[in-house]
């Protein structure tokens, strides 16, 4: 997706280049393919944001500290099944 979104920002800069064309469009088709930093930074921050907010609710909401009581329980099952069946 985000190769996508800078494809779609780098080709029309290219065909302007390419073309040399001018007008309403190209002029900030221009201005955003000569300062491509921007969007660069936007992508890192949206990478981020999307790694810091599940770590956060992750530690907000303790799910480290939620016992596996099912696994526990299953365990007891079999070992009381296999225990069982060797009688």
């Amino acid at each position: 997706m985000v190769a996508l979104i800078v494809c779609g920002l780098e080709t029309p800069g290219l065909i302007r280049t390419e073309f040399s064309l001018s007008g309403k469009f190209w002029g900030p088709v221009a201005a955003l393919n000569s300062n491509f930093g921007t969007p660069g930074y936007v992508i890192i921050g949206f990478f981020a944001i999307s790694w810091i907010v599940p770590v956060l609710i992750y530690r907000i909401r303790r799910y480290d500290d939620i016992e596996v009581t099912l696994a526990k329980q299953v365990a007891c099952h079999l070992k009381h099944t296999i225990d069982a069946g060797w009688r």
